[in-house]
């Protein structure tokens, strides 16, 4: 039995399904393999299907990271891009290579279902396969740290030692459902005399990933305090609200040794680049506030201010979708070279260290306070002090793509296995011998 040819038949992507609430979902892969074999091949023989599903991380070398935020000067961008240029080919490309998924099976071939039989190529088989994907992988990314990409790897390995392998890309996309609730974020503030606490509250909804939608609600210690005068007293207010938006990229390794994990976890790389910025000025103040009572008509005993605001984040900053370092599994090891067959040297590490990219947004925001003093009996403006600078917070946020609840719905009920009308469900026949 001589094998002659090996295709993979795949999707091109998959995706994994996650909401607001931790839980996640990911369909298996169908896929299914094409062998060409010669017209000579037996019942009996067998083939010993290996697939793999690895991750490969490139990082970029140091003299290709873009250290310069996006809201730099147009210059030092244009200088960056043309030494780009003049370096790259003097760039060393790195890579780490491990196995996410690995399944094995022995099949004979007579229960591969025949597609077409030539007499100069042979005989094309099909094997109808399936293998799970976990949902706690990070997606295919492209960072200004580097790429994160997949790859499925099959190596046929017939009854007489011949082996041949094919491999195939295919992009994994991890998508947030859109189910209308948010995520909130809670911070204290116990050195603050004005400010208890402060909520923000970001909107799931079906918007795309550089659109981002939040709500703060700030809560004061006290929403009035009596003045230096028995027939005044005095407001705190917020008169500004100012944001800007950071990525933090790092560039994990993890080395070999006998100690624990987090032993042999180090960052070797980080950079930090500003998203986009902003600021929102106003005049916010609780219910006790008079000219907040003559906006909204009438009086509650609320001690808290709701601020809307929401951004966004230009393409061309290009944000990548988070990335936790839980979502690399280092117990397997590396992809040691020697396990891929020479056709696929191409995915043969070139580090022994393991490698991770993680990705991290946070939304740092300062609150801009005021303070004014009124008049007890007629509720007029009597003095208002200059603004200062109150609380600032930095809080995480969640950029990733969206998707609708009914279409991931759809979707999730739509992965059944493909019908194949090739595969022959009846008993085989045996002829009786005398």
């Amino acid at each position: 039995m001589t094998i002659s040819y090996l295709r993979i038949v795949s999707p091109c992507s998959h995706d994994i399904y996650f909401n607001s609430s931790g839980d996640d979902y990911s369909p298996r892969l169908f896929l299914s393999l094409s062998v060409t074999t010669s017209l000579d091949t037996r019942p009996a023989d067998l083939i010993r299907f290996n697939i793999r599903l690895i991750r490969v991380v490139s990082p970029k070398a140091n003299n290709l990271i873009a250290t310069t935020s996006y809201a730099q000067h147009f210059v030092e961008r244009i200088y960056r891009r043309f030494s780009i240029k003049s370096t790259s080919a003097d760039a060393q490309l790195v890579k780490s290579c491990s196995a996410v998924e690995e399944v094995t099976q022995d099949v004979l071939t007579h229960l591969l279902s025949p597609i077409e039989e030539c007499a100069n190529k042979g005989r094309v088989l099909n094997l109808p396969f399936s293998m799970p994907i976990p949902t706690n992988i990070p997606g295919t990314s492209k960072t200004a740290m580097g790429t994160i990409s997949y790859a499925i790897l099959v190596t046929a390995t017939t009854i007489e030692g011949q082996t041949i392998s094919a491999s195939q890309q295919i992009h994994l996309a991890r998508r947030l459902i859109s189910d209308y609730s948010s995520i909130q974020h809670i911070r204290s503030f116990p050195n603050s005399k004005v400010i208890a606490n402060l909520t923000l509250s970001q909107n799931i909804t079906t918007q795309s990933r550089s659109k981002l939608s939040f709500c703060t609600t700030i809560f004061f210690r006290q929403p009035f305090t009596p003045a230096e005068r028995d027939t005044e007293f005095k407001c705190v207010t917020v008169r500004e609200l100012r944001w800007r938006v950071e990525e933090t990229i790092k560039l994990i390794g993890l080395s070999d040794g006998d100690g624990s994990l987090l032993e042999c976890v180090t960052c070797k790389r980080c950079l930090v680049r500003e998203l986009c910025s902003g600021c929102q000025k106003e005049y916010w103040g609780t219910q006790q506030n008079p000219i907040v009572m003559a906006q909204k008509g009438k009086e509650q005993g609320d001690c808290s201010v709701n601020i809307i605001f929401g951004f966004n984040i230009s393409k061309r900053a290009e944000p990548a979708q988070q990335i936790d370092i839980s979502f690399y599994k280092f117990n397997s090891g590396p992809l040691h070279p020697h396990s891929l067959p020479p056709d696929l040297h191409e995915y043969s590490p070139t580090t022994k260290e393991q490698l991770a990219i993680t990705v991290e947004h946070r939304l740092k925001i300062d609150i801009i306070m005021g303070e004014d003093t009124f008049q007890k009996c007629t509720g007029d403006l009597v003095d208002r002090k200059l603004p200062w600078k109150g609380v600032s917070a930095s809080i995480p946020i969640c950029i990733s793509d969206i998707v609708e609840l009914d279409i991931a719905r759809e979707a999730l009920l739509g992965s059944s296995p493909p019908s194949y009308s090739g595969i022959c469900t009846a008993p085989p026949e045996y002829v009786h011998q005398s």
